[in-house]
């Protein structure tokens, strides 16, 4: 074969042929020949010719051919588009005989990529000296670019007619409030049947509880009247009691049923008073003669107590709060995290005091703006008595520039080992603390703000998909109700989901300890405040597999946003799901790259295919996706690229267009338009030639290729020519 490149990638070239022809090595390269004017060289290869152009691509002689190059259009033709095509001679003549920077491939041409770490551009950045009348790279090469893994983007359903029908009208089995109905009912989640059969699980924003047995129960709206002095809210796997009136060493919030229970006893109350109750929250005004209110409130998130400072604690004055302890079946114990935990017989942590934190109580929908720490501490008083102590910074509650009221924030929530659903926010603000609240006490916050000062905020959403283990999954949204953005402008915004690959720790979670997130990415559009839904079938695929560990989810948007998390209308999880079986309809194979194979190389146009099978015989639809990942080019930068939902598991990339050098990432989502969307990982391939490739950046070669003579020039076959 013969091949024409740049001169200064003429090395990457002959180590790359040297790889390329089935094991050809580098000694059977021969035949060099130079010209000491020239930066033209002529290699034989195995009965093939190798030619190197000059960087300018001179032909003539002088200083005045060289510089006539600049801007002309250079072509290397097979033999019969050296005689015939008109553009080779209308593009020599206005050079002057000089061939500039672009290529015309001959039939067959194959283009071949220069050797790595020569990525597209790579050779105008090296350093060239003239050796012998030959232009030589020095120094070293400039490093590759690292790989960037990108986002596996959800993408929308097929529409219910895209896929022939095989085996009877097949349609996606679907929830529907007004005809399915419930089959069974959890603390966090609830399970439907379907009309087609399916099951619909609902876990998060159900209107559940548990009475004293474990048993499922309506869940109380608001608190309803307990016993004397008492009033109880049962909501999620929550069931607190509450005393309407406080008095010294008196339990005034107990949280559990018996044998597993935990209370706190008010200390330091100077006389009895009477709690005011609204809702689901208890207020005590006044409650240590200081001016000090103490507020709880219950919710499926756990039992939160507000210490609330109306006014700068007064000179000299002991800055702490003391509960005395009741446990039932529980032992505390302080973490190092400094959270309090409340662990069972077995070591279970069934109840938790995540890490606390004060702040300057915001205005109406506002975010708390700043933020001082808090830190517990278990003590015991003897007798086997135990207080949990409350501690805030001292030196944050009377810096002068505080302003009153002033929120301290413990609060008792179920453990890990109880909670079914758990939620959490972090804010690059505030680097170590956790965010118990958003704007309201019902809210997560989540989102960007790109203006001074910018901040980056997250919310994480986690759901017990125990029920779905085995399960084939039809479909699976996130339903993310109370969406409301406070940017400005605060719409359009993008609401984002991403899969989490670690764990969190909803009571201690801040943003440096945060989760880390795959790179696998679901998204739609918000036009303004409401409710919205995110697609995370495939992943909740991956979890009732096993192929993924259920970690949860991370929420992020464009704007600075809040979602509701608890209580009525909050947001949730629906997954509907099939039990593998007779007669039921069952998933595609998890589609297998065929071409481009991972770390090979393509020739641009590129052919993306995939195969995958069903066993049912039902149709399949193909959806590729990638884009740019290393090497690229400053236009290729950030590119993506998608195919859109097709019956055919091929498909010519096009809306791109991929340079030599650079690599490119794929991937192919499958479905038979009823299971959730099955996808393989990304495949790594590397581009080697484009018709579209700019200057130095050119590689072609191919069969019985012969240099034929320019005509009113004189060239011979092989002939080294300056």
């Amino acid at each position: 074969p013969s091949v024409w490149c740049p001169h200064s990638l003429l090395p990457a070239a002959i180590d790359r042929l040297s790889e390329s022809a089935r094991g050809v090595p580098v000694n059977k390269l021969h035949g060099v020949a130079r010209r000491a004017s020239a930066a033209v060289v002529a290699i034989a290869l195995v009965g093939g010719v190798v030619v190197s152009l000059p960087e300018n691509g001179g032909v003539g002689t002088g200083a005045a051919a060289q510089d006539g190059a600049a801007g002309a259009e250079q072509r290397v033709v097979s033999p019969p588009l050296l005689r015939t095509d008109p553009r080779v001679a209308a593009a020599l003549a206005a050079a002057g005989n000089a061939p500039g920077p672009s290529v015309v491939n001959g039939p067959g041409e194959v283009p071949i990529v220069p050797a790595s770490g020569l990525a597209s551009g790579a050779a105008s950045a090296m350093d060239l000296v003239d050796v012998d009348g030959m232009e030589q790279p020095v120094g070293k090469e400039t490093a590759p670019a690292a790989k960037v893994d990108l986002a596996q983007v959800m993408p929308p359903p097929p529409s219910d007619d895209a896929g022939a029908v095989v085996k009877g009208r097949k349609v996606r089995p679907r929830f529907n409030a007004a005809s399915s109905r419930v089959a069974s009912r959890g603390a966090g989640s609830d399970r439907f049947a379907n009309a087609d059969g399916s099951s619909t699980l609902v876990s998060g924003g159900r209107a559940n509880g548990l009475d004293d047995s474990g048993q499922t129960v309506d869940a109380d709206v608001a608190f309803v009247a307990d016993g004397v002095g008492k009033v109880r809210r049962r909501v999620g796997s929550v069931r607190a009691q509450v005393a309407t009136e406080l008095r010294n060493g008196t339990e005034v919030v107990g949280v559990g049923v018996p044998g597993v229970r935990v209370g706190l006893k008010a200390k330091g109350v100077d006389v009895a008073r009477t709690g005011d109750v609204k809702g689901s929250t208890v207020s005590f005004r006044d409650a240590y003669g200081t001016g000090t209110e103490l507020a709880y409130s219950v919710s499926e998130a756990g039992v939160k107590e507000d210490i609330v400072l109306n006014a700068p604690p007064a000179a000299g004055t002991k800055l702490e709060w003391r509960f005395g302890l009741s446990l039932d079946g529980l032992t505390a114990q302080l973490n190092p995290s400094g959270s309090v935990s409340f662990l069972d017989n077995a070591g279970k942590e069934i109840y938790v005091v995540p890490l606390g934190v004060a702040y300057e109580r915001p205005v109406s929908g506002a975010k708390p703006s700043v933020l001082g720490k808090v830190i517990f501490a278990v003590e015991g008083v003897g007798d086997g008595a135990v207080d949990l102590v409350v501690r805030p910074d001292e030196k944050w509650l009377r810096d002068p520039a505080r302003k009153y009221p002033v929120v301290i924030d413990p609060t008792v929530m179920p453990g890990k080992d109880l909670a079914s659903n758990s939620y959490a926010t972090v804010d690059s603000d505030y680097p170590t603390a956790r965010l118990a609240i958003c704007r309201t006490s019902n809210t997560t916050c989540f989102g960007q703000v790109s203006v001074s000062p910018a901040h980056q905020s997250y919310a994480y959403l986690r759901y017990d998909l125990t029920p779905l283990a085995g399960k084939i999954i039809n479909s699976a949204y996130l339903r993310l109700n109370g969406v409301d953005c406070f940017s400005t402008p605060a719409w359009p915004a993008t609401l984002t989901s991403r899969p989490l690959s670690s764990p969190f720790d909803a009571a201690a979670v801040t943003w440096d300890t945060r989760p880390a997130a795959r790179v696998d990415v679901s998204t739609t559009n918000a036009p303004a405040a409401g409710n919205y839904s995110i697609d995370v079938s495939a992943w909740v695929a991956k979890y009732a597999s096993g192929e993924w560990p259920s970690y949860g989810f991370q929420v992020d948007s464009s704007k600075d946003c809040e979602l509701k998390v608890i209580n009525a209308g909050s947001s949730y999880l629906e997954v509907t799901y099939t039990d593998p079986g007779a007669g039921t309809n069952r998933p595609p194979t998890m589609p297998v790259a065929q071409a481009p194979l991972a770390g090979s190389s393509a020739t641009v146009p590129v052919t993306l295919s995939a195969t995958s099978s069903d066993p049912d015989g039902d149709s399949l639809q193909f959806y590729f996706q990638g884009g740019c990942s290393s090497a690229c080019t400053p236009a290729n930068v950030g590119s993506t690229f998608n195919s859109g939902w097709s019956n055919t598991n091929t498909w010519v990339l096009s809306g791109v267009t991929p340079q030599p050098g650079e690599q490119w990432q794929w991937w192919v989502f499958v479905t038979d338009n009823i299971n959730a969307n099955m996808y393989n990982p990304a495949t790594l391939f590397s581009i080697v030639a484009s018709s579209a490739a700019a200057p130095q950046e050119n590689w072609a070669w191919g069969l019985d290729y012969v240099v034929y003579s320019l005509p009113d020039v004189g060239v011979q076959p092989n002939e080294a020519v300056n």
